[in-house]
């Protein structure tokens, strides 16, 4: 692939997987843990930078994968991930409409950010 949109310069050689290390500073931290709180699926992370705070998102299910309910979650941290937000809601089926929130992709762009959710209705 070539152009603006390339991932690689196919010029250069991919790195070995040896070679290959973290950026300075990287940690891994737990933003939230399936099961911690009623719902045992947890799928579909996302995560973005927006105004300098990070925003992570991901679709739950209190069982399995679109069992009962299906809906958008989220956390916000103001301390570059060390610590983070209680769970909210982004996207549910609050009316009882049978609506199904599968995953979340978040984009910050030009100050604005945005939550792109899919959406299934239930038909049985």
């Amino acid at each position: 692939m070539s152009g603006a949109h390339a991932l690689w310069d196919e010029r250069l050689p991919f790195p070995q997987r040896e070679s290959l290390r973290y950026p300075e500073g990287t940690v891994d931290v737990v933003v939230h843990r399936a099961g911690a709180d009623g719902y045992g699926f947890l799928h579909d992370a996302a995560i973005v930078q927006h105004k300098g705070d990070l925003f992570a998102a991901w679709y739950n299910c209190p069982g399995g994968e679109i069992e009962e309910e299906s809906l958008i979650r989220g956390r916000t941290s103001l301390d570059g991930g060390r610590s983070w937000s209680q769970p909210e809601v982004v996207a549910s089926d609050a009316r009882g409409e049978g609506i199904f929130y599968v995953p979340v992709a978040l984009l910050s762009h030009e100050g604005i950010l945005y939550a792109y959710v899919s959406n299934m209705v239930r038909t049985s």
